[in-house]
């Protein structure tokens, strides 16, 4: 049974992707929702997708499964959130 942090998506090249959601953000300004995540290669395992991995963000549609790239004139508004969230999450497993 996959985890439920595991996604089929679909990116704007219109590749088809398995990535597992680090977490979810959104922006009220842009009235959009982001992702952080790795993508799941094929020939890994489940239990290989923490090692040397690159965290990328992007833009997600959840209707229709599909992720795009982040506009640049959103760029610095979606890292600081990213940041934001991202110390949020680490100071609370540090206190648990």
């Amino acid at each position: 049974m996959l985890n439920e942090n595991i996604l089929f998506v679909t990116d704007e090249d219109g590749n088809n992707l398995k990535i597992k959601v680090l977490f979810a953000f959104d922006i009220p300004k842009y009235n959009k929702k982001y992702v952080s995540y790795v993508v799941y290669n094929e020939d890994e395992r489940e239990d290989d997708m923490e090692v040397n991995k690159t965290v990328l963000i992007a833009e997600m549609d959840y209707q229709t499964n599909t992720i795009k790239s982040i506009s640049e004139s959103e760029a610095d508004s979606v890292l600081y959130y990213y940041n934001k969230i991202k110390g949020e999450i680490l100071n609370e497993s540090i206190e648990d």
